[in-house]
């Protein structure tokens, strides 16, 4: 049985998170997915993702320190990072801010 590489999509909206499940799975990848930060670390400790997508998760905030764990933590560290940000009109509630993007 051949290995398909993991992907974790972390983002706490539903629609997105089940559209672009749908679209990655479609081109033969395994996903997991996760809604917060705390389920988020879970599937990184427990799945060992290849590449991780991460999204807008509430509280604000929340995507930055998850971004921040990853960085720390030695065993995961080096996963590949995609960050998609909340729409313009979102950003207020949910998006990162500037400081956190730099």
């Amino acid at each position: 049985m051949e290995m398909k590489n993991k992907v974790l999509i972390a983002d706490d909206e539903s629609d997105f998170k089940g559209e672009l499940q749908r679209t990655i799975e479609h081109n033969n990848y395994h996903v997991v997915t996760a809604s917060n930060r705390t389920q988020a670390q879970e599937m990184v400790r427990c799945e060992n993702p290849h590449l991780i997508i991460l999204g807008t998760i509430a509280p604000r905030g929340d995507a930055f320190l998850f971004h921040q764990w990853l960085k720390r933590n030695q065993n995961f560290g080096d996963i590949p990072l995609i960050v998609i940000d909340a729409s313009p009109n979102k950003q207020l509630t949910q998006g990162w801010t500037k400081d956190e993007g730099l």
